[in-house]
């Protein structure tokens, strides 16, 4: 089989020279992998980005913990059910939702459609997917996530904020 033949699926002159199915196989492989590792995690996390995932995964269940809580018929008879913060608690679940998905997009576009970039100008020290990654940072592939993260602390940092606080009178 030909070059041409086996690389007709991509136009990306970093791209790697595999069959189609091998591919999109990859692709689903390595998606598989973060998705497992965001909702079962692992005791011994051998890389930072099985960490992370693993702290996504547990996000993830506070996020239904916290539902949970402000939905709940106890606090719902007592006080009814406050829709400010469970508004505000998806709109932040939101938010850090599409923090890792532009991530996790960000890490198949790198590792597989990447794969073989030859560095930027040239230079050999960063080469590969690492290399890539660092070349597209200033492009909206790798700020959006950031500017989302970026979001969802301010939204964080909010929570902390008292709106039955008078500064007029904190001083008295």
């Amino acid at each position: 089989m030909s070059d041409i033949q086996q690389n007709s699926w991509s136009d990306n002159p970093n791209a790697p020279e595999i069959p189609h199915v091998v591919y999109l196989w990859e692709k689903v492989a390595l998606a598989t992998l973060f998705v497992s590792l965001m909702l079962y995690g692992e005791r011994n996390h051998t890389s930072l980005l099985e960490l992370n995932l693993f702290l996504l995964g547990t996000i993830i269940a506070l996020f239904f913990k916290c539902m949970n809580a402000l939905l709940s018929s106890v606090i719902h008879k007592r006080e009814g059910v406050r829709w400010g913060l469970v508004s505000y608690t998806m709109v932040m679940f939101l938010v850090v939702t599409v923090v890792n998905a532009g991530s996790i997009n960000l890490a198949l576009i790198s590792f597989i459609d990447n794969r073989e970039f030859p560095g930027v100008q040239g230079s050999t020290l960063l080469q590969g997917p690492y290399g890539y990654t660092t070349s597209v940072y200033s492009k909206p592939l790798s700020i959006f996530p950031n500017v989302a993260a970026l979001l969802n602390y301010w939204l964080a940092d909010g929570l902390l904020v008292n709106p039955s606080f008078d500064p007029a009178s904190a001083g008295a």
